[in-house]
């Protein structure tokens, strides 16, 4: 297992104890310090999605039920649809209150649940930190190196364009994102390194803005997955989201 593979499953799972990790950490004691501070990212991301609390008005609003339950109009055609109505009347009285549970539940998840892209948000941004030292790499990858790479992880390519063949490709191999094993391109942009990830499926419902101290960044649906570019403040990264979305060729 070379470094950055130990750099990536420390980043993946930072509680990961299982036997051939350890044994590599045990031979690279320097990377426990990679280990913490994946750990610690890892605490903070957590204390954060616990701290969404339900706000009370809608706690009560969830947890009001009917006063008046016998407001049905039922026919009195006859005594035989009489009898059913009632029967039928107390079966409904009786799942009224499993049916307000329910609600109150699904009312919960959906309007107090944590906020999926701000989990990915931070995943992605912790995946550009732990291979930030790539960020200087002086390597110069062609287009039919990074497309060999990415056929062998996505079973996608990058088409032969001027565009494509002047990236600047300095780093290209493959990442775990959202569960998915993933592309990651680093490329060479006009003040700094722009960090290009593709992931093959679609883990966010519409484009959105990401952002920190350092990096600002787009996350974009397409028709064969997800599209992440992340670059310093100054970067145009949304010309390099356009470059990948009309040659990127996902082949599915």
């Amino acid at each position: 297992m070379n470094t950055n593979e130990i750099i990536e499953r420390l980043w993946a799972d930072p509680e990961d104890a299982s036997s051939d990790l350890l044994a590599a950490l045990a031979a690279n004691p320097q990377l426990l310090a990679e280990q913490q501070a994946a750990r610690d990212f890892n605490a903070r991301l957590k204390l954060g999605l616990q701290a969404v609390n339900a706000d009370a008005a809608l706690r009560l609003k969830l947890l009001q039920l009917p006063e008046h339950e016998d407001n049905l109009v039922v026919a009195d055609l006859s005594v035989a649809s009489s009898a059913l109505t009632a029967s039928n009347d107390s079966i409904w009285r009786r799942a009224l209150p499993v049916a307000a549970s329910l609600l109150l539940v699904l009312g919960l998840v959906l309007y107090y649940r944590p906020d999926l892209n701000l989990e990915l948000e931070n995943e992605i941004f912790a995946h550009v930190y732990s291979e930030e030292h790539f960020f200087d790499s002086k390597a110069d990858i062609s287009l039919i190196e990074v497309n060999v790479r990415m056929e062998d992880v996505l079973g996608a390519h990058l088409l032969t364009t001027a565009d494509t063949e002047h990236l600047g490709v300095r780093y290209a191999d493959d990442c775990w994102i959202a569960k998915e094993k993933s592309m990651h391109l680093i490329v060479k942009g006009k003040t700094g390194a722009i960090t290009l990830i593709m992931i093959p499926s679609s883990v966010a419902s519409s484009e959105f803005n990401i952002a920190d101290e350092r990096f600002r960044g787009i996350v974009t649906p397409t028709a064969g997955g997800t599209l992440v570019v992340i670059g310093n403040k100054e970067e145009p990264i949304e010309e390099y989201r356009k470059l990948l979305s009309a040659n990127l060729d996902w082949e599915y």
